[in-house]
């Protein structure tokens, strides 16, 4: 094995295996236990819009409620998806597909997470129907905390992803060798 310019340590492959696998076991949970909220959340939602219904609530109300059930469905099957994704992994595979595995497993951006967006977005619009502040001024605060959760999000997947997915790239570079 070759030595990893990083940290001066030589690559260990089975110990990094064995990280990856706990890494894979902690997000499969999390998406287990976001799963099981966001089905709280809908069943909770679609009971709040039937109620509302009955009790001739302003429609606007139910509207509101309606985008935030739309959005926790959204929601739950983006979180159903990537618990699949984790659920299913095979580490008895060749060294080599599991680590092709991790790369694109941990890559920055694929075309599903536009659903996540989509019903953020939702999310947000569905708040600011009803608020107590303007439309535009409602927004401004909703996507700035959106703003700051994301930096968030990307500072902790630079910090502890980003690496995982380097160390995969590094090992298969030296299997390709």
């Amino acid at each position: 094995m070759k030595t990893n310019n990083n940290t001066d340590t030589t690559t260990n492959l089975p110990q990094f295996i064995l990280k990856m696998k706990k890494q894979d076991k902690l997000f499969e949970n999390i998406f287990k236990v976001l799963k099981i909220l966001y089905l709280i959340l809908i069943a909770v939602g679609a009971i709040l819009i039937f109620v509302k219904m009955f009790n001739n609530t302003p429609y606007i109300a139910t509207l509101k409620e309606a985008g935030l059930l739309l959005s926790s469905i959204i929601f739950y099957f983006y979180l159903k998806k990537r618990h699949k994704e984790y659920k299913e992994l095979d580490y008895s595979q060749p060294t080599y597909l599991v680590l092709k595995s991790i790369v694109k497993r941990y890559s920055s951006f694929e075309y599903f997470d536009l659903w996540a967006l989509a019903a953020i977005t939702i999310v947000g619009i569905s708040l600011s129907l009803d608020s107590r502040f303007s439309f535009l001024v409602y927004q401004l605060g909703y996507w700035t905390m959106m703003l700051i959760s994301i930096l968030g999000g990307l500072t902790y997947r630079f910090i502890k992803i980003k690496p995982l997915k380097d160390r995969a790239l590094q090992l298969l570079k030296e299997l390709e060798e």
